[in-house]
């Protein structure tokens, strides 16, 4: 074994890589959210990650399907609150459609959406 190689010693071999490639698609301002359900992003097999951030004065709420509510589904905070999901913690809800709305008005978002290469 060469100095610094790391090898697990009861395989016998070295580890397998745990990061892949990710391509983010950055600073993209989703579409503009009201009182009812709208889809912010659609399916995608190869997203890895997510993460929302509410720059606006009203709480935004997000979630994987039309029943998304102030009571149904994540709670992303006014003033730059921000849900970060991923694959690896946070499973294959990653990967689907994504709906959010507001209590009254409308307000704009913005998402970082990491994918597979």
């Amino acid at each position: 074994m060469n100095d610094g190689q790391l090898v697990y010693p009861e395989l016998g071999r070295p580890p397998a890589p745990r990061v892949h490639p990710v391509v983010w698609r950055t600073n993209r301002l989703g579409p503009t959210v009201g009182a009812t359900a709208t889809q912010i992003l659609e399916a995608d097999p190869r997203r890895v990650a997510l993460i929302i951030i509410n720059p606006t004065v009203s709480p935004l709420y997000v979630f994987f399907d039309t029943s998304v509510s102030p009571t149904q589904g994540f709670h992303v905070a006014a003033g730059y609150g921000t849900l970060a999901l991923n694959l690896g913690d946070d499973g294959p809800i990653v990967t689907g459609a994504w709906f959010a709305r507001i209590d009254a008005g409308t307000n704009d978002f913005v998402f970082l959406e990491g994918t597979a290469t």
